[in-house]
């Protein structure tokens, strides 16, 4: 029973995707630019686990607040998950639901997002801002997000709404997913960092 609750759930989450990376260009068309290259990590240290080609820890141990999730992250080598582009939010949500990393309660997983420092302008924490609307951010009922205003200011990936991103408020728990690697530009405020020497 539990192995056909995963596949529906799967095929549910797939279908939701689907217009992340659109149908399959047609035979005639050109091929597509080449993505950017990126440095693939040989190996993910502990707790870290290789998806796609990243390295991702699912701390489902106990729940933190958002800054929470990023210390956490920062110590053991990276901090909260950002995704640019839809393949690899797609990957990652599939793995979720294949390895089983599935969020056990009420709580969502963080990400490196926030609109901390400029309302209602979305920025990863690497400094490059999100990209809005569909396919990335979920909806509560009618209403698309973000939708929380200054209450709600850090992204999440919502359990509730298949995995899509949401808004929450960051002093509230949620479950940290981290990316191994990652140098943050934006402090807990969503302030640029001054490195000083």
């Amino acid at each position: 029973m539990a192995g056909r609750c995963l596949r529906v759930a799967l095929v549910l989450h797939s279908l939701a995707l689907a217009s992340c990376c659109g149908p399959p260009p047609p035979l005639d068309s050109a091929p597509p630019a080449p993505a950017p290259a990126t440095a693939s990590p040989a190996e993910c240290t502990e707790p870290h686990i290789k998806v796609g080609d990243k390295c991702y820890a699912f701390l489902l141990d106990f729940a933190r607040t958002w800054s929470e999730s990023r210390e956490y992250c920062q110590g053991i080598g990276g901090d909260l998950a950002i995704v640019h582009t839809c393949d690899e939010f797609t990957t990652l949500v599939r793995n979720i639901h294949m390895l089983g990393q599935e969020v056990p309660d009420r709580f969502s997983y963080w990400l490196g997002g926030t609109d901390l420092g400029d309302e209602g302008s979305w920025t990863w924490i690497d400094g490059t801002p999100m990209a809005m609307g569909v396919p990335f951010w979920g909806q509560a009922g009618d209403t698309f997000e973000p939708n929380g205003g200054d209450a709600q200011n850090c992204a999440q990936i919502y359990k509730d709404d298949r995995y899509f991103i949401h808004d929450g408020e960051c002093g509230k728990h949620g479950y940290a997913l981290c990316q191994e690697g990652l140098s943050a530009r934006l402090d807990n405020r969503g302030r640029i960092i001054n490195h000083r020497d």
